[in-house]
């Protein structure tokens, strides 16, 4: 069945009780005069074209005569029936009563009329191109019994967008290609009439659209406690515990309850042993790693770990630079003595202890010194800058110095390989170096 089909069906049945009810009370009102207007012309009519256009900036403008109906006319229905001949975008259309009287042949943009509230009560018609080719529609009842009862004046009706999108026209009274102008069609009540027959059940119509959710209602009470058992969380899972019904533990990250009691100390894992236990929360998988972390705090120093084994001996270091020479001290006694290459010779006089400090005499040469002929005296040899002394085998250093002689006629002490660095003689006592 296409859609004009079952949109004429749908207004025969609007329409079919009205007669049946009231023989005769059902009238159609012509148009007596329609055009449009454009905001894009403002100066432009168009009465005498054969469509009429609604779209953005554009508005339809209506005109019927209601001087036929019979005084005191009770108007029960108003329906405004438009074929749609084109639909350049979808849209939804909406019908508003004129306030200000207008002429077809005269009406431009810039003498529009005002226009009152919407007709429909800001319930608008939607259209697509599914509607093309159709009759549409359009319940007015009141506007028009605001009409009949002379509330407002009959200046018509406009029909404009019921939003910012749309693009529409329908055929106007000038249109030869369908005939199809506009009508107003009007149905009255009378007198009731006698119960006519019962027709046949109709077809069932399409679902409505479903309505606006209610209002929350008040809560109700509370209902009784339900026959269920509650769990007794038992914490961490342990073989030597005992465990009966409806036990919960958890276990390597997951939940179970005990369907079976079970006695330690030797209970299986939960996981292991599905007779005795139910998993309710399986563990869930391990979640990414965060961001590192600022560093924390240096800690306090531990204490020192065991001493290591000792380590292999290292290799033989370079020579060393040479130790001075150590000062040898020859004795002699008897006559005075004298010595190859000696450099120098030193005679004690006075019969007194002697002491010879030694501090830079030259390197390799020999020196002697001793008691004259006729004379006693201790000898003894000391170091200036404490160096070793050897003296017979007995070593010995400090200003004290070693005793070497205890003061025999004659005897006297010679000084070989002494190191020029360390040494020289400064006199103490009686004499003077002298070479031999």
């Amino acid at each position: 069945m296409s859609k004009r089909i079952s949109t004429q069906i749908q207004i025969l049945a609007m329409v079919l009780p009205l007669l049946a009810a009231t023989p005769g009370k059902a009238q159609s009102a012509p148009p007596i005069a329609d055009t449009y207007i454009a905001s894009s012309k403002t100066s432009t009519n168009y009465g005498s074209q054969s469509a009429l256009v609604v779209q953005t900036g554009t508005q339809t403008f209506l005109k019927f005569d209601l001087s036929a109906l019979p005084s005191g006319i009770s108007v029960s229905k108003a329906t405004l029936r438009l074929y749609l001949n084109t639909v350049g975008a979808s849209g939804n259309l909406d019908v508003f009563p004129v306030f200000n009287n207008w002429s077809e042949g005269t009406l431009t943009y810039k003498n529009a009329p005002l226009l009152g509230g919407s007709a429909t009560g800001s319930h608008p018609v939607a259209l697509s191109s599914s509607n093309l080719n159709e009759f549409v529609i359009i319940d007015i009842t009141q506007l028009v019994q605001d009409w009949v009862s002379g509330i407002q004046p009959n200046y018509g009706l406009a029909l404009a967008l019921g939003g910012t999108t749309g693009s529409f026209s329908f055929d106007s009274k000038e249109s030869i290609s369908t005939s199809h102008q506009p009508e107003l069609e009007i149905a009255s009540t009378g007198p009731a009439g006698p119960q006519g027959l019962q027709g046949p059940q109709g077809l069932a119509g399409s679902p409505g659209p479903p309505g606006p959710a209610g209002p929350t209602g008040p809560q109700g009470p509370t209902g009784p406690q339900g026959p269920g058992v509650g769990f007794t969380f038992r914490n961490s899972f342990s073989p030597s515990a005992s465990y009966a019904i409806n036990d919960a533990v958890t276990y390597n990250g997951s939940t179970y309850v005990a369907i079976a009691a079970s006695q330690g100390p030797n209970n299986p894992a939960p996981s292991t042993n599905p007779t005795a236990w139910s998993l309710i929360a399986q563990a869930g998988a391990t979640g990414p790693a965060g961001t590192q972390g600022p560093p924390g705090p240096i800690g306090s120093t531990g204490p020192p770990g065991a001493t290591g084994p000792t380590g292999p001996t290292g290799p033989i270091g370079p020579q060393g630079p040479p130790a001075p020479p150590p000062i040898t001290v020859i004795h002699s006694g008897g006559s005075p003595y004298s010595m190859a290459g000696m450099t120098g010779f030193y005679w004690n006089n006075s019969g007194s202890t002697f002491t010879w400090n030694l501090d830079a005499p030259t390197a390799g040469k020999q020196y002697c010194f001793g008691n004259y002929s006729g004379q006693t005296g201790a000898l003894i040899i000391a170091s200036a800058n404490g160096a070793s002394i050897v003296y017979e085998g007995v070593s010995g250093a400090s200003t004290n110095g070693i005793l070497v002689s205890s003061g025999g006629k004659g005897d006297f002490i010679c000084l070989v390989g002494v190191d020029s660095t360390h040494y020289t003689a400064a006199g103490a006592g009686y004499g003077s170096w002298t070479n031999r």
